[in-house]
């Protein structure tokens, strides 16, 4: 018998079937089919274990690169580099580079771990690091070289790292991704300490187009103070404690002119290890609003403030939070909608601060429960937050020009008057909020608020005394602290695990109800056309320039103030006349001279008695209105009712200055009037006078 494997001299082997048929060769492929079915049926993972990096996947767009060294990484980066593998039919293909047997992982230990995550669709790429056999410098050399290698034939846009300078083998990896991002603009690199590894869940729900730009926002904290150094070290501590993931954070401290020298020396030797550090002190006091709104101004789009008073404290996480809705909304597929949001707030509000004729308490999930959206959704609204927040740069430098021009005419011709419907905030004479709220109202703005179960907060305002608030007794109120988030559930709270699309987001206005963008944006045309002869766009794009929203007939104005003055000169005139009219009615009627000087001092302590009436009757109607309306300078600390965030009335800042200013011009003005009819008044009143003595001498 022939044997079935015959050698050739030209191939090398060669199959040779008995009785070959048509029938066996269709069972042969069919058998064959079956086994492979079955083989992938019980192996769904699809990795494939390469040594030393050849040349694979160059194919694909977006290829994401995570280096994994050893197992406590692998076990902590698996829920990230899963759920991004889920993307695959966003073009993304990732592949994991694991550094050897002898660091605690090879390809083969990591397709056995990975193989309990079902769907986990990732390449494995082995770089085998020989750790015993060589000294830390060829260790380092070998790690650079090998990385490169692998970079330059994947072609990724995006690399991922744990960031550990103590360890040889990930300096190498550092310096490999650090020379590969300087020459190639399209290649980003995310560095996180090792440290913060497991707090870096949330990069798996962005897309790829955001992890691009990672490194792309900058960021600058912007601290207000004055003379509070207990509330400050509060502050600047909770700052110090929390995670930045390795990114470069500025910080500013803004002290105004009468801080105290306490406040003064703990800011020149605090600390602060994430970034550049700067003390502002302000030469002229400027008051809340200008502390505020001067705090920060954005060199470019890329610039992001966030805005802190002294009395606010932080959670660990609020730089995660809002670095992972800037992202998102920012810098994803998203940021064509999200053009209107003007800002991310970091306090969980549970007041809205603008119904009238007070403050109501409020709960966004219970607002949400009988909606559509999920009553843990994270929901835009028009209020903005100052008790911690992150403001945009287009709509703040937007509102810097719109305050800066609100404020000129307020001093100076008053020829524009804003009034928000049915807002509490037309009131708050000396609040930065007031006019922000009007440029947010006039646009459609909106600001994303965090909505975790228990108000579980990255910020909380403890209410101390200051500016805005005058405590009895020196206790702060607590009706506004809220619970901090002390453990990493940003993801964890989220609805399906990760921030909505901005689609789904629902929206707020400025009273806490539910409404489309479309409502809002009407409402803001409607009060827009009203204020400004320059009508509002339905289509243009937005320009962030706020000069249609201050266009005014300043000549028809001015002629419409002249009118008004004129009346109010008239009738200063009429009453003149009246009271000569009575004083040649009692020269007339008292010929005797004692009579006449004994009159005369009645009338002098009438007057005097006249006056003090007025007066006290000013003191009561003063009493009585603030009483009416309330504000935080008066407000009694125990009354939770009638609290406001903001005050009505008293301010000793820029704009109570304004105001001051105002009135003493027109009173100024009434004067002016009065002297220039002043002469022909005396004219007047002297021919009367003449004539009434001749009439009494005749009689």
């Amino acid at each position: 018998m022939p044997s079935v494997l015959e050698k050739s001299s030209s191939i090398p082997f060669r199959y040779h079937f008995l009785n070959p048929t048509w029938k066996t060769l269709r069972n042969f492929v069919f058998l064959s089919l079956t086994l492979a079915i079955i083989i992938f049926l019980n192996n769904p993972q699809t990795e494939l274990i390469i040594k030393k990096s050849p040349l694979h996947q160059e194919s694909h767009t977006n290829n994401v690169i995570i280096v994994v060294d050893g197992k406590n990484q692998a076990t902590s980066l698996q829920p990230m580099y899963c759920k991004l593998s889920k993307k695959s039919g966003n073009n993304i293909f990732v592949n994991v580079v694991v550094t050897g047997k002898e660091r605690g992982m090879c390809g083969e230990e990591f397709k056995e771990l990975n193989s309990k995550s079902s769907k986990c669709r990732v390449s494995v790429h082995d770089l085998d690091i020989k750790n015993s056999s060589l000294s830390d410098d060829a260790i380092l050399s070998s790690v650079f070289k090998e990385t490169i290698h692998v970079i330059n034939k994947i072609k990724p846009v995006v690399l991922i790292y744990a960031k550990d300078l103590k360890d040889k083998v990930m300096r190498g990896v550092d310096a490999a991704t650090l020379a590969t991002s300087q020459l190639n603009e399209k290649f980003t690199k995310i560095a996180i300490p090792i440290e913060y590894i497991k707090n870096v869940k949330f990069i798996a729900d962005l897309p790829v187009e955001a992890l691009k730009h990672w490194n792309t926002p900058k960021f600058h904290i912007q601290v207000v103070t004055q003379n509070r150094p207990a509330s400050l070290k509060r502050l600047v501590d909770s700052l110090n404690s929390s995670i930045y993931l390795g990114d470069n954070v500025h910080l500013t401290i803004n002290i105004d002119e009468d801080a105290d020298p306490k406040t003064l020396e703990y800011t020149r030797n605090l600390e602060w290890r994430f970034g550049e550090k700067k003390v502002r002190h302000r030469l002229v006091q400027g008051g809340l609003v200008a502390a505020i709104v001067e705090s920060f101004y954005p060199a470019d789009n890329d610039d992001y403030g966030f805005i802190l008073e002294d009395d606010i404290e932080l959670s660990p996480f609020y730089y995660i939070w809002a670095k992972y809705n800037i992202l998102k909304y920012r810098y994803g597929p998203d940021r064509i909608l999200s053009n209107r949001m003007f800002g991310v707030s970091l306090y969980n509000s549970k007041h809205i601060e603008l119904t009238l004729p007070k403050h109501k308490q409020f709960n966004a999930a219970l607002v949400l429960d009988p909606t559509q959206y999920d009553r843990r959704s994270p929901y835009l609204c028009q209020i903005p937050c100052s008790w911690g927040s992150v403001v945009f740069p287009e709509i703040w430098r937007e509102f810097h020009q719109y305050i800066t021009a609100r404020l000129k005419d307020i001093n100076g011709p008053n020829l524009q008057e804003v009034i928000v419907p049915d807002s509490r905030s037309n009131r708050w004479h000396n609040s930065w909020k007031r006019f922000f709220i009007e440029l947010i109202y006039l646009r459609g703005y909106v600001m994303l608020y965090p909505n975790y179960n228990n108000f579980v907060s990255f910020s909380t305002n403890h209410h101390e005394e200051g500016v805005h608030v005058h405590l009895k007794g020196g206790k702060p109120r607590k009706g506004f602290l809220l619970p901090l988030m002390k453990k990493d559930t940003i993801s964890g709270g989220l609805p399906k695990g990760g921030l909505p699309d901005y689609r789904n987001l629902p929206i707020m206005d400025l009273f806490g109800r539910v409404v489309t963008l479309k409502k809002i944006v009407d409402r803001g045309h409607e009060l827009h056309n009203q204020i400004s002869l320059c009508p509002p766009s339905n289509s243009a794009p937005l320009t962030y320039d706020p000069k249609d929203l201050l266009c005014i007939d300043e000549k028809k104005k001015i002629r419409e103030n002249s009118t008004s003055n004129d009346q109010n000169s008239n009738l200063n005139i009429n009453i003149n006349l009246h009271v000569g009219e009575k004083d040649n009615e009692k020269v007339g009627e008292n010929n005797d001279e004692n009579t006449s000087h004994v009159e005369k001092s009645k009338s002098k302590k009438s007057k005097k008695s006249k006056k003090h009436t007025k007066k006290s009757k000013h003191s009561k109607k003063a009493k009585n209105k603030l009483k009416i309306i309330p504000n935080n300078d008066e407000i009694d600390v125990n009354d939770e009712n009638d609290k406001d965030e903001e005050i009505d009335e008293v301010d000793d800042g820029a704009i109570g200055s304004f105001h001051r200013r105002i009135k003493n011009i027109r009173h100024l003005k009434q004067i002016k009037q009065i002297e220039q009819i002043k002469p022909n008044l005396e004219s007047a009143n002297s021919n009367s006078k003449s004539a009434n003595l001749n009439m009494a001498r005749k009689g």
